[in-house]
This record gives structure tokens, C-alpha cells and sequence, in this order.
């Protein structure tokens, strides 16, 4: 249910209950609609949650990656092995 459906039941029955119609049957079905409603956002941001955490997990992934082939290429540099194509390479990504 969208806001806006949401507000035109409230107000629907509300309208109902001005004009005097009985509509004590349907009020606690419409109370429980507008409450499912108004859970939603919480349960949509878990979910968003949810996501950023893997998004999080993937990108911290790859930033211990790079950090494992710096340390590597330091090490080559401390032994004197030094690869100056994959120095520029690694580096270079960061400066622009």
C-alpha cells in the first residue's frame, strides 16, 4: 500500500464514521492495514541495510586485495626486484 492509498482509507473511514455509517466491523481491519503500513519502512531498511553490508563486505574485499599487492610490491622493492610497471600501475589508479 502506497502513502497516498493509505491516507484515502484513513480518511474514508473517518468520512464514514462523520456521516454516521456503523462501520465498527471494518475499523479493526483498517487499523491493522494502516499498522502493516506503517511497519514497512522499518522492514524496507533492513533490507537497505542488508545490502549495504554486502556492498561493505565486497568493497572491503578488494581494498584488502590491493593492500595485499602494495605489500607485496613494497616488498620487491625492499629486495631490490622492483617492478616499476606494476608500481605505476597499482599507484596510478589512486591519482587520478
Amino acid at each position: 500500500m502506497s502513502d497516498n492509498q493509505s491516507h484515502n482509507l484513513k480518511s474514508t473511514l473517518t468520512d464514514l464514521r462523520v456521516i454516521c455509517f456503523d462501520v465498527s466491523w471494518l475499523t479493526p481491519y483498517v487499523e491493522k492495514a494502516l499498522e502493516l503500513h506503517q511497519s514497512k519502512p522499518p522492514v524496507e531498511s533492513l533490507h537497505n541495510l542488508g545490502l549495504l553490508k554486502i556492498q561493505a563486505s565486497v568493497k572491503k574485499s578488494r581494498l584488502l586485495k590491493e593492500v595485499a599487492k602494495l605489500d607485496d610490491l613494497e616488498k620487491e622493492y625492499d629486495e631490490g626486484c622492483v617492478n616499476w610497471f606494476a608500481i605505476y600501475y597499482s599507484v596510478s589508479k589512486y591519482l587520478n
